[in-house]
């Protein structure tokens, strides 16, 4: 999936365990906080005034949330 954009809420209240949040952590962009999965395709950036603040390494934690997003999207296109 190289190329490919993913745009992002990030909260800063961080609940443990819940298949629906990804924990991201960038120090570089001093940037904690869930990805909320659920709304990833529905997050409109434009009208939600969205930056871009910071990036997701590779990782394990990055290959995790790969194929979160992954599924959602599939799910999506079954009928």
């Amino acid at each position: 999936m190289q190329g490919m954009k993913w745009w992002v809420a990030i909260i800063h209240n961080h609940i443990d365990n819940n298949p629906f949040r990804f924990y991201v952590v960038d120090y570089p962009s001093h940037t904690n906080g869930d990805t909320l999965l659920f709304q990833m395709s529905s997050y409109d950036f434009v009208a939600r005034h969205g930056q871009v603040i910071g990036h997701v390494k590779d990782s394990t934690e990055f290959d995790n949330l790969l194929n979160q997003v992954q599924n959602i999207f599939l799910k999506e296109q079954c009928p």
